[in-house]
Formats: C-alpha cells, sequence, structure tokens
C-alpha cells in the first residue's frame, strides 16, 4: 500500500511538472510581447528636432498606456521613408498624408486605426508682401517654387492649384526643393523662390513677426486628415489599446499636453472608405518611387 501511495505521490508530482512545463514557454511568450517595443516612424514633413518634440509626448503617453514602449524613428527624406514603410517592417506605427497611407494600406497592409479630427487638412501658396503679387494671377509666368518635395502632399495639392491657375512645373515653372516646410517659406524670403507650397497647419504655428511678413495667395481643396495607421505585424489586440489610448487622450493631462505638442484638436475613428479619394495620389507616388507595375 504504501509502495502503491509513492508511485502515486511520484505520478502526481510529475503531472505537475510537466503541465508546468507545458505552460512555461507560453509565460516566457507573454514576457517577451510585452517587453517588445512599437516603433513609431515618423515621415519628415519639418527638421528632426521638430519632429521629436512634437511627437515626443505622444510617445511617453501611449507606452504608459499600452505598457509597452513606444519609440519614435525618423528618416532622411521622403523617399527614404515611404521604401522603409513599403519593404517593411521597418515600422509598427505611422503618421502620415491620406496619399502614402492609402498607398501602405494597398501595398503593405497597413490598417489605419485612428485620424487627427477635423474636416481635413491643405496646403497655402505664400510668397513675400513686399513682392506684391496679390494673388496668383499677378504672379509672373516664370516662377520660382520652393516646396518640400515631389513625394509630399502638401506638393501635389499646391500643384493642383497652380496648374489650375496657369502655373505649370516644366513649363512656366521651376521647382526649388527644400528639406521641410520651414525652409519653403523661408525661401520666399530670402528671394530664393518667388513662391511656396507649405501646410497650412504649419503656417498658423509661424511665430508673429515671420508670418506677417508672408502674404497668403491661394488655399488649395481639402484632403482627409492624416491617419495613424499600424502595420500586418502588429496583433489586432495592441492596435485596440493604441487606438482606445488615441480616442481619449483629452481625458488626461498628458493626453492634453500630447495634443498640445501636435497642435491636434484630437484623434476619432476612420470611417470606411474615407481615404480611397486619394487613390489619384497613390498612383502618383507609385510613379515617383518607381514601383509602377511591380
Amino acid at each position: 500500500m504504501d509502495f502503491c501511495q509513492k508511485i502515486l505521490g511520484r505520478l502526481a508530482r510529475a503531472i505537475r511538472l510537466a503541465t508546468l512545463l507545458s505552460i512555461f514557454p507560453l509565460f516566457q511568450a507573454t514576457a517577451q510581447a510585452e517587453a517588445d517595443e512599437i516603433v513609431f516612424g515618423l515621415i519628415p514633413a519639418l527638421s528632426p528636432e521638430v519632429m521629436v518634440q512634437r511627437y515626443h509626448p505622444l510617445a511617453e503617453h501611449l507606452s504608459k498606456k499600452i505598457g509597452i514602449p513606444v519609440r519614435l524613428k525618423g528618416a532622411p527624406d521622403y523617399a527614404a521613408f515611404m521604401t522603409r514603410v513599403l519593404s517593411g517592417p521597418e515600422y509598427d506605427m505611422i503618421i502620415t498624408g491620406g496619399d502614402f497611407y492609402r498607398l501602405a494600406e494597398r501595398r503593405s497592409g497597413f490598417r489605419a486605426i485612428a485620424r487627427v479630427d477635423g474636416p481635413g487638412v491643405n496646403a497655402i501658396i505664400v510668397a513675400a508682401k513686399d513682392d506684391n503679387f496679390g494673388s496668383l494671377a499677378g504672379v509672373r509666368k516664370a516662377v520660382r517654387v520652393a516646396t518640400i518635395g515631389e513625394l509630399a502632399l502638401m506638393h501635389r495639392l499646391g500643384t493642383q492649384t497652380l496648374r489650375e491657375n496657369g502655373i505649370v512645373f516644366n513649363e512656366n515653372a521651376t521647382l526649388v526643393p527644400t528639406p521641410s516646410h520651414n525652409a519653403a517659406m523661408l525661401s520666399v524670403l530670402s528671394d530664393r523662390a518667388d513662391i511656396a507650397i507649405i501646410a497650412a497647419p504649419f503656417f498658423d504655428r509661424v511665430d508673429a513677426d515671420i508670418r506677417d511678413r508672408i502674404e497668403v495667395l491661394a488655399r488649395t481643396a481639402l484632403a482627409p486628415h492624416h491617419p495613424i495607421a499600424v502595420s500586418p505585424q502588429v496583433p489586432e489586440e495592441v492596435a485596440v489599446r493604441l487606438s482606445e489610448a488615441l480616442f481619449h487622450l483629452k481625458d488626461t493631462p498628458e493626453g492634453l499636453a500630447a495634443l498640445d505638442a501636435m497642435s491636434f484638436p484630437g484623434f476619432v475613428a476612420v470611417e470606411p472608405g474615407l481615404y480611397d479619394v486619394m487613390d489619384w495620389a497613390a498612383d502618383d507616388i507609385e510613379k515617383l518611387l518607381g514601383l509602377e507595375g511591380n
């Protein structure tokens, strides 16, 4: 009897040990998942220093809310950023214009989890007040146009408006590429360009002493506001936690501080098919990157 009890006791201990060993990898996987980071890719619309200032509070807040570190990562230029997103898996999460998001959705499976609240985003076309253009009709035909670059949404929106007013690149307009919206705007004050295409939200944040020296000649049509999107490698449960944290930024002082740093009113859910209207712009990016037909 004692012998049988010993055998049964050893068997029970063996079963318990086997059970613990079988679930131990699950604990390891969970710990590893929680230790992973979310790499938040930022399109280089402004200087690296400004981009970090704008988005670091958001990254810190999201890290606390979802329990996973969120790390900012930029790129030297638009082409590098876009290539990294499309070739993957460089970034887990991105914020970008609706045009490039549409391409990332189509080619790489990115999915929007939130968008900036508001009716949309547009570009403005500006000049130095001293030039006294008054409007695009007053711009001389051999015009130098400063822009952040052909891959930027603001460039595409501005190009449409210029074309509608008889100003066409490679015909009567010359492109003056610049690394940022700020550089494009300053180009008209330093006579490196006659007019500049810049993001309207950026102009609203410019210091008053500079803004007073600038004349707005035209405003472009609105495009859907910037989405925040996650890559296919981000689990749905983590994506939901991220979106909920974004939707509730207004509920805490830290969240409000993050919104203030970005100059965004808040984030809302993305309406189905919202970015389908940006297919024309996504096609344009595809051509510029040499991806057409691939």
